[in-house]
Order: structure tokens, then sequence, then C-alpha cells
């Protein structure tokens, strides 16, 4: 069967041709010969292929010269026309061996028996029956890990791929904006994720690699919580954590709402939240290394807690602890994330902070292009997020929603 091609195709082809000569190039630094590509976040970034089909086996072949190939199931076909440069795939259906068929597309590559094979051993999608099948079906072939390879170069954006970054901000500041003006005492956190989902999809953004996170009250202090029938009352928190996405590229959000109006300690307490953010992206500029930012950052609300720990609650500023209803305490261990990289997303995975997470051990150095989500790290109660881009001279937020209290 055959079909036109699609108009889908997510950048122009000098953009797809540099990437797979910078991946080219880190091959032969690395002495690979074949590239072995199963993570589908990096075969979507040097081909354009999506699909939410990922659950079964795929996988592109990059050699260290020529183009590269895809072998995937026969029933995503059409997704080859639909999204990529490719002029066409190798398929595998039911009664296939697509192990034995991945040592065939290696064949078809000229790939010599000596040859060195990279394979991405981090990714979730090497299982160890994976590596297994490979390394025992490429017997004489060196299979050796290749790294992190695509995921460094994917750090920096270029400036296509900073323009869908800018579209899913302006997204997901929608999306609160309508989250926010769903919520109201009585009314359920399955309202406000209806609202904030609706708006999703009226403003053109695609599925998020994860759930948006939304949680209140007694429900504060749940991780990656969703939405429930639970009934906002006056007094509680709510958090809203939200996700844009446009062409597979995120920006994330958080804000908390207020269910009534704030006491004037929780509007001071914001307020310290508020500076202490504004001062790590201060730091936020080119040359800058995530080691020494995170370090400020900590030190900054190390200093601001003291020796405070559990659920003792913080005087700011000098006044008394009692006046204060929001727990500035430490978050579970003593280490609080600070931000991490943000960037092409499928589920269950919406950022990029195994190649780049805001850790005093990691030295990075910040170039113009990086995109981050950066955390509060202050508060467990009072959380406010924004995705930022790293520019020439500094940085800039990419998301526009207000970074205030807001009081429903």
């Amino acid at each position: 069967m055959t079909a036109p091609r699609g108009n889908r195709q997510a950048f122009n082809q000098a953009e797809f041709d540099a990437r797979i000569r910078n991946i080219q190039d880190d091959m032969v630094a690395a002495d690979l010969d074949v590239l072995l590509v199963h993570t589908p976040e990096n075969i979507y970034y040097l081909t354009g292929y999506e699909t939410a089909g990922y659950f079964e086996y795929q996988v592109l072949a990059v050699p260290a010269s020529g183009a590269p190939s895809l072998l995937i199931r026969n029933t995503e076909r059409f997704n080859v026309d639909e999204h990529t440069w490719l002029p066409e795939a190798h398929l595998w259906s039911a009664d296939t061996d697509y192990f034995e068929a991945t040592v065939q597309l290696l064949d078809s590559l000229g790939t010599p028996r000596s040859a060195r094979i990279g394979l991405e051993s981090h990714s979730w999608f090497v299982t160890a029956q994976v590596s297994a099948a490979l390394t025992a079906k490429l017997q004489g072939r060196q299979v050796v890990d290749s790294g992190r390879i695509i995921e460094r170069r994917r750090l920096v954006k270029s400036l296509a791929e900073q323009a869908y970054v800018r579209a899913a901000a302006a997204i997901v500041d929608r999306m609160m904006a309508a989250g926010v003006a769903a919520a109201s005492a009585g009314r359920s956190e399955l309202d406000v994720a209806a609202a904030v989902q609706q708006k999703q999809m009226l403003a053109g953004g695609e599925y998020p690699a994860l759930p948006h996170f939304v949680k209140s009250g007694d429900r504060l202090m749940l991780q990656h919580a969703t939405a429930t029938d639970k009934r906002l009352s006056t007094g509680d928190f709510l958090h809203l954590e939200l996700l844009g996405v446009t062409r597979r590229y995120h920006a994330a959000l958080t804000r908390t709402v207020h269910i009534g109006q704030a006491s004037a300690s929780v509007r001071q307490s914001a307020s310290v939240v508020f500076d202490i953010a504004d001062q790590m992206l201060n730091e936020l500029r080119p040359g800058a290394t995530i080691s020494e930012i995170t370090k400020h950052g900590r030190d900054r609300i190390n200093a601001l807690r003291g020796d405070v720990h559990g659920d003792t609650r913080v005087a700011l500023h000098g006044g008394d602890p009692n006046e204060f209803s929001v727990i500035l305490a430490p978050f579970p261990g003593t280490n609080r994330r600070l931000g991490y990289s943000m960037g092409i997303g499928f589920p269950p995975n919406a950022g990029e902070a195994h190649t780049s997470d805001f850790r005093e051990s990691n030295p990075l150095e910040l170039q113009p292009g990086m995109v981050f989500h950066m955390l509060s790290g202050v508060s467990p109660e009072l959380t406010f997020t924004e995705t930022v881009l790293i520019t020439a001279n500094g940085s800039e937020r990419l998301t526009q929603t207000p970074r205030k209290l807001v009081e429903a």
C-alpha cells in the first residue's frame, strides 16, 4: 500500500540534516559504527517520527555516515509518511522476530561483522530482554553502551524548537487561567481538571507526557497526584501543575490557589517564596553552572529556615511563628530539587531530568537555547514554577501567568 506524503513534518529538512550530522560526529568520536535508537524522543528528534504505539518494538539504526533506517510495526507505516522525511521504513508484522529483523536492518546498511554497535542502555525501552536478545543476535559485532549521545544534543534548542516551546507555554498559560477560574469552594478537583483539559484542546494543545497534577487540602503533600472528586473548602490550598504541549515540546507551569481570602501571613509567606525564586532565576545566564546555581539556591532556602525541621512553622523577617499558617519547613529529604531540562516528551516522561537536573553534582554550563522547568523549592504548600529559556544575556520566563497567590 502507498499513501501520499503527509504535511505535518515538524521541522524543515535542513534542521533534520544538521541533527543527523551532529550525532554522526559524536558517534565517530565515540568509535561507534552504528547507533541503535529505541527511545521515542530520540527517534522523534532525528526523524520526526511519532506514534502513541511505541509500546511495540521500534528502532532507528543510525550509521556513522549515510541516512538512518527505521524499523517499526507494520500498522504504523503511514505515520512515516505523515510525520517524517524518511522515504521508507522497514516493517515487522505479527509473526516477525523483530530482533532478527534488526539484524537484517543492519545488514542492509552494510554494517561489517567487526562493527561497534551503540545501544541506549539507559533507555526504558531497552529492557533486559531487548539488550540480551540483540547482543545474542548480533554475535560477532560488539554491542556497547552508547550513553546519552542524542539527549546531550537535545539540551540546546534551535530557534525552531524554541518556537514550539513558546507556543506550548502560551497554551499552558491559557490552561492555568481556565483552571483558576473554575476553582471555588464547593467545586471538586475534577471540575477544575475538566476546565483545564477542555482549554488544552481548544487552545490547540496535544496530549501531555504526564497527566496534569491537581490536588488540594489534605492531599497537598501527595506527589504527582491527579484530580479526584474531593470538594474544595474555604481555607484549602489548591495546586495546579500543568503541561502545555506543541509538536511534542512541553512547557510546565505550577500555581497555588487559596480557596477564599488568604491571611496576611499567607500572603507574606508567598512573597518570600517569590523573592527566593527571583534570586535563583536572576542567576540563570550563559556560563553559569547548574552546580553553583543549585548550591546558591539551597543555601538561601536553608538560611531562611535555619534549623527548622518537621512541621515547625517558620517566623519570617523576625515575626512570631504562631502568626504564620504556612509551613516553610523542609520537604522530605534535605536536598530540594530546583529544576530540570524540558523539551520533547512522550509518556511517561515530560522532562529531560535524566540528562540535566539541578543538582550540586551537575557541572553543566548553561548555554543559550537551553530550556528549564524551574521549581521554587521553598514550601510544599506554596508552590510556583516556571518554564524558562536561557538567552544570550540571561534568561526569559516563557510562561507568562502572573506569579502571585490567587485567592478564589
